[in-house]
Protein backbone atom coordinates (compact mmCIF):
# COMPACT_ATOMS: atom_id res chain seq x y z
CA UNK A 1 0.00 0.00 0.00
CA UNK A 2 2.70 2.46 0.85
CA UNK A 3 4.13 1.41 -2.40
CA UNK A 4 0.89 2.57 -4.49
CA UNK A 5 1.21 5.85 -2.72
CA UNK A 6 4.75 6.53 -3.29
CA UNK A 7 3.95 5.65 -6.68
CA UNK A 8 1.11 7.84 -6.99
CA UNK A 9 2.47 10.72 -5.76
CA UNK A 10 5.52 10.54 -8.45
CA UNK A 11 3.00 9.82 -11.24
CA UNK A 12 1.32 12.87 -10.24
CA UNK A 13 4.47 15.74 -9.10
CA UNK A 14 4.71 14.64 -12.89
CA UNK A 15 1.37 15.22 -14.22
CA UNK A 16 1.64 18.64 -12.45
CA UNK A 17 4.66 19.63 -14.29
CA UNK A 18 2.87 18.93 -17.61
CA UNK A 19 -0.32 20.69 -16.77
CA UNK A 20 -0.46 24.12 -15.28
CA UNK A 21 -4.30 23.64 -14.76
CA UNK A 22 -3.51 20.38 -12.86
CA UNK A 23 -6.19 22.00 -9.98
CA UNK A 24 -9.05 21.25 -12.70
CA UNK A 25 -8.08 17.43 -12.92
CA UNK A 26 -8.33 17.60 -8.87
CA UNK A 27 -11.70 19.69 -8.81
CA UNK A 28 -13.19 17.56 -11.33
CA UNK A 29 -12.52 13.98 -9.87
CA UNK A 30 -14.23 15.53 -6.38
CA UNK A 31 -17.24 16.69 -8.86
CA UNK A 32 -17.51 13.42 -10.42
CA UNK A 33 -16.69 10.98 -7.72
CA UNK A 34 -19.48 13.66 -5.45
CA UNK A 35 -21.68 13.89 -7.78
CA UNK A 36 -21.84 10.20 -8.93
CA UNK A 37 -22.59 9.24 -5.06
CA UNK A 38 -25.45 11.54 -4.92
CA UNK A 39 -27.21 10.12 -8.05
CA UNK A 40 -27.10 6.88 -6.84
CA UNK A 41 -28.40 7.37 -3.92
CA UNK A 42 -31.11 9.08 -5.49
CA UNK A 43 -31.93 6.09 -7.52
CA UNK A 44 -31.20 3.74 -4.98
CA UNK A 45 -34.02 5.81 -3.29
CA UNK A 46 -36.39 5.41 -6.01
CA UNK A 47 -35.72 1.46 -6.59
CA UNK A 48 -36.61 1.23 -3.09
CA UNK A 49 -39.54 3.09 -2.56
CA UNK A 50 -41.27 3.42 -5.78
CA UNK A 51 -40.08 6.87 -6.55
CA UNK A 52 -42.39 7.95 -3.23
CA UNK A 53 -39.78 10.71 -2.22
CA UNK A 54 -40.84 12.51 0.72
CA UNK A 55 -39.20 15.82 -0.78
CA UNK A 56 -41.25 15.77 -3.73
CA UNK A 57 -44.83 16.07 -1.83
CA UNK A 58 -42.80 18.87 0.31
CA UNK A 59 -41.61 20.93 -2.62
CA UNK A 60 -44.71 20.72 -4.44
CA UNK A 61 -47.05 21.71 -1.62
CA UNK A 62 -44.51 24.66 -1.46
CA UNK A 63 -44.29 25.78 -4.81
CA UNK A 64 -48.14 25.90 -4.69
CA UNK A 65 -48.34 27.79 -1.74
CA UNK A 66 -46.15 30.62 -4.05
CA UNK A 67 -48.01 30.37 -7.17
CA UNK A 68 -49.08 33.63 -9.27
CA UNK A 69 -50.24 34.57 -12.34
CA UNK A 70 -46.66 37.11 -12.53
CA UNK A 71 -44.44 34.42 -10.90
CA UNK A 72 -45.95 32.09 -13.03
CA UNK A 73 -44.95 34.09 -16.61
CA UNK A 74 -41.60 34.95 -14.83
CA UNK A 75 -40.91 31.33 -14.41
CA UNK A 76 -42.01 30.21 -17.89
CA UNK A 77 -39.40 32.67 -19.31
CA UNK A 78 -36.63 30.81 -16.96
CA UNK A 79 -37.73 27.30 -18.42
CA UNK A 80 -37.10 28.26 -21.76
CA UNK A 81 -33.50 29.08 -21.55
CA UNK A 82 -33.54 25.40 -21.01
CA UNK A 83 -35.41 24.11 -23.60
CA UNK A 84 -33.97 22.17 -26.94
CA UNK A 85 -33.88 25.00 -28.88
CA UNK A 86 -31.95 27.46 -26.51
CA UNK A 87 -29.15 24.70 -25.29
CA UNK A 88 -28.69 24.41 -28.93
CA UNK A 89 -28.18 28.07 -29.90
CA UNK A 90 -26.17 28.70 -27.11
CA UNK A 91 -23.98 26.01 -27.81
CA UNK A 92 -23.44 26.80 -31.45
CA UNK A 93 -22.77 30.18 -30.45
CA UNK A 94 -19.91 28.98 -28.15
CA UNK A 95 -18.41 26.92 -30.72
CA UNK A 96 -18.12 29.80 -33.34
CA UNK A 97 -16.96 32.18 -30.27
CA UNK A 98 -14.28 29.67 -29.65
CA UNK A 99 -13.54 28.34 -33.63
CA UNK A 100 -12.77 32.31 -33.86
CA UNK A 101 -10.73 32.27 -31.11
CA UNK A 102 -8.71 29.84 -32.89
CA UNK A 103 -9.44 26.99 -30.43
CA UNK A 104 -11.27 24.41 -32.81
CA UNK A 105 -11.01 21.15 -30.26
CA UNK A 106 -12.23 23.31 -27.55
CA UNK A 107 -15.30 23.95 -29.86
CA UNK A 108 -15.64 19.89 -30.59
CA UNK A 109 -15.05 19.27 -27.04
CA UNK A 110 -18.00 21.62 -26.17
CA UNK A 111 -20.53 20.32 -29.15
CA UNK A 112 -19.77 16.82 -28.04
CA UNK A 113 -20.26 16.72 -23.96
CA UNK A 114 -23.50 18.48 -24.97
CA UNK A 115 -24.61 16.30 -27.48
CA UNK A 116 -23.46 13.51 -25.25
CA UNK A 117 -25.51 14.36 -22.40
CA UNK A 118 -28.17 14.82 -24.16
CA UNK A 119 -28.42 11.10 -25.50
CA UNK A 120 -27.69 9.96 -21.89
CA UNK A 121 -30.49 11.96 -20.50
CA UNK A 122 -32.78 10.25 -23.18
CA UNK A 123 -31.25 6.77 -22.39
CA UNK A 124 -31.85 7.45 -18.36
CA UNK A 125 -35.35 8.12 -19.20
CA UNK A 126 -36.00 5.25 -21.64
CA UNK A 127 -34.69 2.77 -18.48
CA UNK A 128 -36.63 4.47 -15.71
CA UNK A 129 -39.62 5.47 -17.43
CA UNK A 130 -41.02 7.76 -14.68
CA UNK A 131 -43.94 9.59 -15.44
CA UNK A 132 -44.46 13.11 -14.56
CA UNK A 133 -46.48 14.89 -11.76
CA UNK A 134 -50.05 14.76 -12.50
CA UNK A 135 -51.34 18.22 -12.14
CA UNK A 136 -49.05 20.45 -14.37
CA UNK A 137 -49.02 24.33 -15.44
CA UNK A 138 -47.69 23.63 -18.81
CA UNK A 139 -48.16 20.56 -20.64
CA UNK A 140 -44.93 18.81 -21.85
CA UNK A 141 -44.12 14.57 -23.00
CA UNK A 142 -41.99 12.10 -22.35
CA UNK A 143 -40.82 10.55 -19.32
CA UNK A 144 -39.56 12.36 -15.99
CA UNK A 145 -36.50 10.77 -14.55
CA UNK A 146 -34.02 12.71 -14.56
CA UNK A 147 -35.01 16.49 -15.96
CA UNK A 148 -33.49 16.85 -18.82
CA UNK A 149 -33.68 20.79 -18.39
CA UNK A 150 -31.46 20.24 -15.13
CA UNK A 151 -29.03 17.67 -16.67
CA UNK A 152 -28.02 19.02 -19.70
CA UNK A 153 -28.03 22.74 -18.79
CA UNK A 154 -26.04 22.28 -15.79
CA UNK A 155 -23.68 20.60 -18.01
CA UNK A 156 -23.87 23.45 -20.54
CA UNK A 157 -23.41 25.84 -17.43
CA UNK A 158 -19.83 23.31 -16.37
CA UNK A 159 -18.39 22.91 -19.33
CA UNK A 160 -18.55 26.85 -20.64
CA UNK A 161 -17.42 27.91 -17.29
CA UNK A 162 -14.66 25.60 -17.04
CA UNK A 163 -13.90 27.27 -20.78
CA UNK A 164 -14.46 30.54 -19.49
CA UNK A 165 -11.96 30.09 -16.58
CA UNK A 166 -8.73 28.51 -18.39
CA UNK A 167 -9.08 30.85 -21.19
CA UNK A 168 -10.07 33.62 -20.29
CA UNK A 169 -6.76 34.29 -17.42
CA UNK A 170 -6.44 37.66 -15.49
CA UNK A 171 -9.87 38.49 -16.55
CA UNK A 172 -12.29 38.76 -13.06
CA UNK A 173 -15.22 38.73 -15.14
CA UNK A 174 -14.96 35.10 -15.87
CA UNK A 175 -15.84 34.51 -12.28
CA UNK A 176 -19.40 36.31 -12.80
CA UNK A 177 -19.98 34.57 -15.91
CA UNK A 178 -19.29 31.09 -14.75
CA UNK A 179 -21.01 32.16 -11.21
CA UNK A 180 -24.50 33.39 -13.40
CA UNK A 181 -24.09 30.26 -15.64
CA UNK A 182 -24.39 27.86 -12.27
CA UNK A 183 -26.84 30.37 -11.29
CA UNK A 184 -29.09 29.89 -14.28
CA UNK A 185 -28.74 25.98 -14.72
CA UNK A 186 -30.30 25.95 -10.60
CA UNK A 187 -32.79 28.16 -11.63
CA UNK A 188 -34.16 26.24 -14.56
CA UNK A 189 -33.94 23.35 -12.37
CA UNK A 190 -36.14 24.92 -10.07
CA UNK A 191 -38.56 26.51 -12.12
CA UNK A 192 -39.25 22.89 -13.73
CA UNK A 193 -40.67 21.99 -10.28
CA UNK A 194 -42.41 25.33 -9.82
CA UNK A 195 -44.41 24.58 -13.40
CA UNK A 196 -44.98 20.81 -11.72
CA UNK A 197 -43.18 18.66 -14.86
CA UNK A 198 -40.83 17.56 -13.09
CA UNK A 199 -40.26 16.11 -8.79
CA UNK A 200 -37.88 17.77 -7.02
CA UNK A 201 -36.29 14.05 -7.08
CA UNK A 202 -36.20 14.74 -10.85
CA UNK A 203 -34.35 17.64 -10.59
CA UNK A 204 -31.32 16.70 -8.02
CA UNK A 205 -31.10 13.32 -9.83
CA UNK A 206 -30.57 15.59 -13.50
CA UNK A 207 -28.17 18.02 -11.73
CA UNK A 208 -26.11 15.03 -10.19
CA UNK A 209 -25.97 13.13 -13.20
CA UNK A 210 -24.75 16.17 -15.57
CA UNK A 211 -22.22 17.31 -13.10
CA UNK A 212 -20.95 13.79 -12.87
CA UNK A 213 -20.94 13.63 -16.90
CA UNK A 214 -19.03 17.10 -17.13
CA UNK A 215 -16.68 16.88 -14.69
CA UNK A 216 -15.57 13.42 -15.89
CA UNK A 217 -14.78 14.98 -19.34
CA UNK A 218 -13.13 17.55 -17.53
CA UNK A 219 -10.78 15.29 -16.05
CA UNK A 220 -10.76 13.56 -19.42
CA UNK A 221 -9.38 16.95 -21.31
CA UNK A 222 -6.84 17.64 -18.89
CA UNK A 223 -5.18 14.26 -19.28
CA UNK A 224 -5.51 14.61 -22.54
CA UNK A 225 -3.90 17.82 -22.65
CA UNK A 226 -1.20 16.24 -20.38
CA UNK A 227 -0.66 13.29 -22.52
CA UNK A 228 0.24 15.72 -25.79
CA UNK A 229 2.10 18.32 -23.50
CA UNK A 230 4.29 15.24 -22.16
CA UNK A 231 5.08 14.11 -25.25
CA UNK A 232 6.96 17.33 -26.11
CA UNK A 233 9.55 16.60 -23.22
Amino acid sequence: MKSFFIRFKDSFSKYKEHDERWKYLVLGSLVSFISLFAFLSIIEDYFENGGNYAIDKVAIDFVKSIETPLLNKIVYIITILGNSSSVIIITILGALFLIHKNLKSEALFLVLNILGVWLLNEALKAFFKRNRPDIRIIEVHGYSLPSGHAMIFMTLAIIASYLILIHLKGMPIRWVFSTLLIMLAIAIGLSRVYLRVHYLSDVLAGWSAGAFWSALNIVFHRYSYYRKSAKHF
